[in-house]
């Protein structure tokens, strides 16, 4: 940005000297033409300003906000490497693959329908279909 701003500011000093002089507004309008679609905010910014600023003002906001861009690309950089440094470390403790081989609390065949081997569940010996003893006939109820 500083390149570009002192190779205009040049010209318009060697014309000046010449007996062509280049106004303040001319100079600042022909920098901003110059710039990309990443400044289209400070472009939008100079040509509407009444009065136009003067070129050393331009000329700073323009490198102020380059720096700002450079620190954000920095900044995001910095912010993406360390998700996936972050990733990656708790991928490589828990592998999805692996997920399901990790013992459970109270040993092997716990938790609901695993009462000592036999299947059955909530409804057990409460009437409905789960209702028949292992001959395969209804359980008389209690």
């Amino acid at each position: 940005m500083d390149v570009h701003c002192l190779e205009l500011k040049t010209l318009a000093d060697q014309l000046a000297d010449i007996g062509a002089p280049v106004s303040n507004n001319r100079l600042v309008l022909r920098i901003i033409a110059g710039l990309n679609a990443n400044y289209d905010g400070m472009t939008i910014s100079f040509s509407r300003a009444k009065p136009i600023p003067p070129f050393i003002e331009a000329r700073s906001s323009l490198c102020m906000e380059e720096r700002r861009k450079v620190h954000q690309v920095e900044h995001d950089a910095a912010i993406n490497a360390a998700a996936l440094l972050t990733t990656d470390s708790s991928d490589s403790h828990y592998p999805s693959a692996n997920r399901h081989n990790h013992p459970r609390r109270g040993g092997h065949n716990c938790g609901r329908g695993n009462q000592g081997g036999k299947k059955g569940g909530r409804g057990k010996n409460r009437g409905g279909h789960n209702n028949r003893n292992s001959s395969g006939s209804p359980a008389a109820s209690d």
